[in-house]
């Protein structure tokens, strides 16, 4: 599965303009900017990158990152809830408790990033490569995964239900505890290693004897 880089030039014009009035950014390097508690609803950011931005329960709903690289950032507890995020990278960030429900992820790499406790529900992850990140406590409920890669990343105790797993492979992350359907059809297909099918067999009922 090849993901295509963002598209972004060399020469951006560092921003200095107002984060709330300005429902369009292009061609931008926002950096260090802090906000909390702002209303940036509908706002479209194209061919830009955010670095070591703060914005903390702050509303970006209905937002569009086309072309974007979100670095070093901090989305603790805002609503995100149906984002449309394309051809972006998310590199060393937080999403602490962050509602990006209903929200289209597509052809996006999430690196060395922290979902702890968000919401992820309803969301329709296409060609998403997702690496060494945490989603402890988070919910993945009813989501749409489309060519689907997870590497090295915590899922313990995070919320499938009626998410299909089928052809995911987990076999390097954590899956311990993971919440599903009373007829297990969310595991069917998935991929694990001899350790996680052990840990999985539990929810099923299942007792393994020692050899």
């Amino acid at each position: 599965m090849t993901i295509l880089s963002p598209n972004i030039p060399q020469n951006l014009t560092i921003f200095n303009g107002n984060m709330v009035s300005e429902s369009y950014i292009e061609y931008n390097h926002i950096k260090n900017m802090e906000l909390e508690g702002v209303d940036i609803t509908s706002s479209i950011f194209r061919n830009s990158i955010f670095e070591k931005c703060k914005f903390t329960n702050c509303d970006f709903t209905k937002c569009e990152f086309i072309d974007v690289i979100l670095k070093n950032c901090d989305f603790s507890n805002s609503n995100m809830k149906e984002n449309y995020i394309n051809q972006s990278e998310i590199i060393s960030s937080k999403f602490v408790g962050c509602n990006l429900e209903e929200s289209s992820i597509k052809q996006t790499k999430i690196n060395d990033s922290n979902f702890k406790y968000s919401i992820l529900d309803k969301i329709n992850f296409n060609n998403t490569e997702i690496n060494q990140s945490d989603f402890n406590s988070s919910s993945l409920s009813e989501c749409l995964l489309k060519n689907f890669i997870t590497k090295n990343t915590i899922y313990t105790g995070t919320n499938f239900f009626k998410t299909r797993l089928k052809d995911i492979d987990f076999t390097t992350c954590e899956i311990e505890n993971i919440v599903i359907s009373n007829d297990f059809h969310e595991l069917k297909g998935m991929i694990v290693n001899p350790y996680q099918a052990t840990i999985l067999s539990k929810l099923l009922g299942i007792k393994i004897a020692s050899i």
